[in-house]
């Protein structure tokens, strides 16, 4: 069988997402589950949004809209791009799979930061090959290394991948830093902004990416549903640039990507401020809290712009995942993000991260003991 796939075929390892809830209540029989994997919202969907899923679900025997019409017309008035600017895509992993497909050839490269999404690189992988990727290890302080990112591109180089603010690490480039760095960048290469946790980033410094593709650049900026609007389990982000761009992406674009129910649910999203607010503010809580702990314990993390935290560990990220699992708590091990001794956990309830922050110091003693 395997002389029928192409060889690039074969080298990807497939993605591998954060434990499930159900599959963990499978395995061990743990009745009391809480998931800080994957980087959702731990309120969930806005009320708003529940209520017009409801009020879809008996057309769901319709095909939807293949652009999105009223999805796209309101993110054309909130966000001051017009109709052919923004694409709508099952999630942004879709909608990074459709760029991969629309830009790059076989023969040529893309640029991503040793410790990011992995999406990036798979996507990259299922054009080009293992050989069409070059990644840029992080800064001590996991920062990205843009002077590095300069200095590869080199002929061939088509795409560069950036998560701002980063995952998993949780760290951004400033404003400053961006705009330098854009400027820097010849006109033959397309830099994609991947800005899931946009709605968390809340610091001054931070460069809202669609400021750059007003000003003509090459720029794909991504946004997602996924995150403080609750709605993972729909799949539903977009992405903005220059219509020449988007124009492209519609090449590959596979028809009726995004359901009727996730259209609607986002619609409603958008329109419920109040949920938003809510989410940022226990976040901002949330994190507080992790820090103080972490701080007491005297263990290394990085101080993160998203809705979830980088955890630095003195041993093997995979032990202590393990064990907190046994406890019914399910964080993400970092050895597939090129940091085996590290962990990510997704700030969840006031009440989920005490739970949290109860096992890991239960386990953290126990396995430093040792």
């Amino acid at each position: 069988m395997n002389k029928l796939i192409p060889k690039h075929i074969l080298e990807i390892h497939p993605y591998v997402p954060g434990k499930p809830v159900e599959e963990l209540q499978r395995e061990r029989g743990i009745e009391n589950v809480i998931k800080l994997a994957s980087n959702e919202n731990p309120l969930g969907p806005s009320p708003k949004a529940v209520e017009a899923m409801r009020r879809v679900l008996k057309d769901s025997h319709l095909y939807p809209e293949d652009h999105a019409y009223y999805l796209q017309k309101t993110l054309e008035e909130k966000l001051g791009f017009p109709f052919d600017q923004i694409i709508v895509g099952a999630g942004t992993t879709e909608l990074i799979k459709i760029i991969a497909h629309s830009f790059l050839n076989f023969n040529e490269k893309a640029i991503m930061s040793e410790k990011s999404f992995l999406m990036y690189k798979l996507a990259t992988q299922e054009v080009c090959g293992s050989k069409g990727l070059i990644k840029i290890p992080t800064m001590k302080d996991y920062s990205y290394d843009l002077s590095s990112f300069l200095e590869n591109v080199k002929p061939g180089v088509k795409l560069i991948w950036i998560a701002n603010p980063n995952n998993p690490t949780g760290a951004m480039i400033k404003k400053s830093e961006m705009r330098k760095f854009l400027d820097q960048l010849p006109d033959k290469v397309i830099i994609v902004i991947d800005e899931a946790y946009f709605e968390y980033a809340i610091d001054r410094d931070y460069p809202d990416g669609t400021e750059f593709v007003k000003e003509g650049r090459n720029v794909i900026v991504l946004r997602t549903f996924s995150k403080i609007y609750g709605l993972a389990g729909l799949r539903i982000g977009y992405g903005i640039s220059r219509s020449e761009i988007i124009k492209n992406l519609y090449r590959v674009k596979a028809p009726f990507n995004t359901c009727r129910i996730a259209q609607e649910a986002a619609l409603a999203a958008l329109e419920d401020d109040e949920h938003a607010r809510r989410s940022k503010e226990n976040n901002k809580k949330g994190k507080e809290m992790i820090y103080k702990f972490l701080d007491k314990l005297g263990v290394e993390y990085v101080r993160s712009f998203t809705n979830f935290v980088m955890i630095n560990l003195p041993f093997s990220a995979q032990i202590l995942y393990e064990k907190l699992l046994d406890r019914g708590v399910i964080v993400r091990p970092l050895d597939a993000f090129d940091a085996p001794d590290s962990i990510r956990v997704t700030v969840g309830t006031e009440e989920e991260t005490k739970i949290f922050l109860k096992a890991f110091e239960d386990v953290f003693s126990e396995l430093i003991s040792k």
